[in-house]
């Protein structure tokens, strides 16, 4: 085995965003809707959305719709017989994430174009706010919204789905994130450092870091498995950065390289080096099994920690921050791991 270049490098997880907004029904019959592929062959039992503001709650029908291929809109037919089932949404709902088991599960192939769609009904019906995620312009995950006809938009909406094995699947542009957190963290706070936990399937070299935070000065640090040992790092300076005043989406080299093993967690750590707060994003899922619908899985999760002691992980939430690969093992000469587009399809 030995450790190939890959130029340009690559970033794991991909780089992303978390932004919500929201879709609003609020009258007799409108709709909100998300349509994406299905990420994996199998039948789909669960799926789940994302509440806002619940001004009005109601007992909302949700189902998983076939498309019309014309227009790009829900087609108004169930995907198959009672792919749909009644939620009940109270008025104190409010950001509230909702795993709805369906009547029938949904039998899909990889690649079918689903409609996911929240529908108010005719008689006592709510006034809701449904989430999207803004942070993601996506050509074929986006947004759908009823009054009198259908409008669509380029942002996709928040959900998941469940199979009935109880496996989720990455579906690329849709995140189950139900929060968007920002957290303040400095020299001072506890926790007074914040990490990706992670481990890969395969051998690789890491050269860089992405990261978006508000950009004060701090440290990026890559850990050893013990995460006390640095294997690299580099500081962030504010001053080198075109606004200390929002959040910036970056990419920094670090001052060396490492290698990294196959199958062992390591820990990228936003470690502040001053009082001053820095910013960082980063978002919970509604189940620990639910990161699956993101790339990397189980395997990229939160640790925090205070005054360099022990890690404490959190499996239902992730950082904004990942790595960046520019050798990954070949598997020539061995087993080999599962190769890179393994851990991210």
């Amino acid at each position: 085995m030995a450790l190939q270049t890959i130029k340009g490098g690559l970033a794991i997880p991909p780089y992303f965003k978390i932004s919500l907004a929201n879709m609003i029904i609020d009258a007799a019959n409108e709709k909100a809707a998300g349509i994406l592929r299905a990420p994996k062959t199998g039948i789909i039992s669960k799926v789940g959305f994302l509440t806002a503001t619940v001004t009005t709650g109601a007992t909302v029908d949700v189902r998983v719709e076939t498309v019309n291929m014309s227009t790009g809109a829900p087609s108004g037919t169930l995907f198959g017989t009672n792919t749909n089932a009644s939620q009940i949404i109270q008025d104190t709902n409010d950001n509230v994430g909702f795993t709805v088991s369906l009547t029938a599960g949904a039998s899909v192939n990889k690649g079918d174009l689903l409609a996911i769609v929240i529908v108010n009904p005719p008689t006592s019906f709510g006034n809701m706010q449904i989430r999207i995620n803004t942070s993601v312009t996506a050509g074929q995950a986006y947004q759908a919204a009823y009054t009198t006809v259908w409008s669509l938009g380029s942002n996709p909406m928040v959900t998941w789905l469940e199979y009935n094995d109880g496996s989720y699947a990455s579906i690329i542009d849709v995140s189950p994130f139900i929060t968007e957190n920002l957290q303040s963290i400095n020299t001072g706070t506890t926790p007074d450092e914040i990490a990706l936990k992670f481990k890969l399937p395969f051998p690789c070299r890491v050269t860089g870091a992405w990261f978006y935070s508000y950009s004060d000065d701090y440290d990026i640090v890559l850990y050893d498995s013990d995460g006390s040992t640095i294997l690299t790092s580099v500081s962030i300076d504010k001053d080198t950065f075109s606004t200390t005043s929002s959040l910036i989406l970056g990419y920094v080299p670090f001052t060396g390289t490492a290698q990294l093993l196959k199958d062992t967690f390591y820990y990228l750590s936003y470690k502040p080096t001053t009082l001053t707060n820095i910013i960082v994003v980063t978002g919970n899922v509604p189940t620990a099994a639910s990161m699956d619908s993101l790339p990397g899985g189980q395997n990229f999760h939160y640790a925090d920690r205070v005054n360099a002691g022990a890690w404490t992980a959190t499996t239902t939430r992730r950082p904004c921050i990942g790595i960046i690969i520019d050798q990954c093992d070949d598997g020539v000469g061995g087993g080999g791991g599962a190769g890179v587009w393994g851990l991210i399809r």
